[in-house]
């Protein structure tokens, strides 16, 4: 890397859900952290601690895998960038979705200025899937991974407004050796039975299954909610970006015109051939010897991959077009279309408890301020969201019970939170301590009493604050 690099996006989860402020079930926390430079991007995403992430950079695409070190003697874990030299096979031609009587048509929306919003995806896997990924403890953040790919894809296109979250993962009963074209199977009754019954349980808008069965990927094209379906081959869901590019068909995005199937091509108004009608399709441009394409480009379009859709208002690494205007524009396609997507179904949320209370405070003399000790990080795990806890002390005074002083701690980063007294005296106070969080608030027990003239307020210990499951 030549640059210093910047982080530009560090969140838990994915964007709030613009449906709930309680959190979908299967959604499990998730760090992502984007780095990103003038000619490379890191996405990393992790999971119960254990990372997966994609580097693109000037000499190719690296995944970043989660394994022991070698150089500790493999007594710790490492993410470690592997070069991509596959050959990609091309995904499959996608399938126009059936009309289905009832259902919403994604259509074209407005051109208004847009509000935030979140495509939930069913991540679903087969058996033989789960082995190649490297088993239970690597699948949710290979999961995660997808999403983040996806929606740094948007991010990149000017679409920072879209977010794509993973439910799940989920294993299915899906069988490569028996159960022939995986998006068959999830299309057919036996594979939409178990979807459907997904669905029931997340609310998602999309499912994606990850499989060990040849192509790169399918899904199905323009989808309404009933044929929101797509597939990949494991090796090709993150390296290759086939998980966005499959999803992508959903919201009717195309390949580049040579690949659309769309008829003879024809000389188009930028000089360039494409097809006869339309603008929903990729685009690849050169730079020196290594041809870029964007997400729903083929293998015969260029190179590597990038986590960009053609947009012609927007340029790679400043200066090379990603699209062409009314020829190659898909991110006009998930402009028009993400929210239609996005309101598939409604996730099904758990509500939140409210946090256990802090232990009891305790007053301690010598110092001039009041400190209120923290946990090292007051963000924790509820119903498999991150929740970030505020923290307030309320003062009282021990002769009346009037609260005569309630101060807001905030969710200090170091997980400290200092408070400088008011007018020092002899009056008796105690403090309470107060938990605050989306499901609620829980106020601990109250100190002894004590003056305020220097003292420092210490909740017990850690253990105290964390969240009822």
């Amino acid at each position: 890397m030549e640059a210093v690099k910047a982080a530009l996006l560090v969140f838990l989860l994915a964007w709030p859900s613009v449906v709930s402020a309680n959190p979908p079930a299967w959604a499990k926390a998730v760090k992502t952290t984007v780095t990103k430079t003038a000619d490379s991007e890191d996405v990393i995403v992790e999971v119960n601690g254990v990372k997966a992430g994609r580097r693109q950079d000037a000499t190719g695409v690296y995944d970043l895998v989660w394994e022991r070190d070698p150089t500790l003697l493999g007594l710790k874990h490492r993410l470690h960038p592997h070069k991509v030299t596959k050959i990609f096979p091309a995904e499959r031609d996608p399938i126009a979705a059936p009309a289905v009587v009832g259902d919403a048509v994604v259509a074209p929306a407005s051109m208004a200025d847009p509000a935030p919003v979140v495509i939930d995806v069913n991540m679903l896997y087969s058996a033989a899937a789960l082995v190649k990924i490297g088993g239970p403890t690597k699948i949710d953040a290979f999961a995660a991974l997808s999403c983040a790919l996806a929606t740094q894809s948007y991010a990149n296109s000017g679409l920072g407004w879209i977010t794509f979250r993973c439910l799940g993962p989920f294993q299915t009963a899906y069988n490569e050796a028996t159960d022939g074209n995986a998006l068959d199977w999830m299309a057919g009754p036996v594979g939409n039975a178990e979807i459907q019954q997904r669905y029931g349980q997340t609310g998602a808008d999309l499912s994606h299954m990850v499989t060990t069965n040849g192509a790169c990927g399918q899904g199905y094209m323009t989808v309404t909610a009933s044929y929101a379906l797509s597939m990949s081959e494991w090796d090709c869901t993150n390296s290759n970006l086939s998980m966005p590019h499959e999803t992508g068909h959903n919201m009717g995005m195309h390949h580049d015109p040579a690949n659309a199937q769309c008829g003879a091509l024809v000389t188009k108004p930028s000089g360039l051939q494409g097809c006869a009608t339309g603008y929903n399709y990729g685009h690849a441009w050169p730079i020196g010897a290594i041809q870029w394409r964007d997400v729903m480009s083929y293998p015969g379009a260029g190179g590597a991959r990038v986590t960009q859709f053609s947009s012609p208002l927007v340029l790679y690494q400043g200066q090379w077009p990603t699209g062409i205007a009314n020829e190659r524009d898909n991110a006009r396609v998930a402009f028009d279309r993400a929210a239609t997507v996005a309101g598939f179904r409604t996730p099904v949320t758990v509500p939140l408890p409210a946090p256990q209370p802090p232990g009891k405070t305790k007053a301690v003399t010598g110092q001039a301020f009041v400190t209120l000790v923290l946990s090292p990080d007051n963000s924790t795990i509820i119903n498999g969201q991150a929740v970030v806890l505020n923290y307030t002390v309320a003062y009282r005074r021990v002769s009346d019970g009037v609260v005569t002083d309630t101060v807001n701690c905030g969710k200090p980063a170091n997980g400290n939170c200092t408070i400088p007294l008011s007018v020092p005296g002899t009056v008796l106070y105690t403090a309470t301590a107060t938990a605050v969080g989306p499901g609620g608030s829980s106020a601990g027990p109250a100190s002894d009493p004590f003056t305020k003239t220097a003292v420092t307020h210490k909740p017990s210990k850690f253990s105290n604050f964390r969240i009822l499951q």
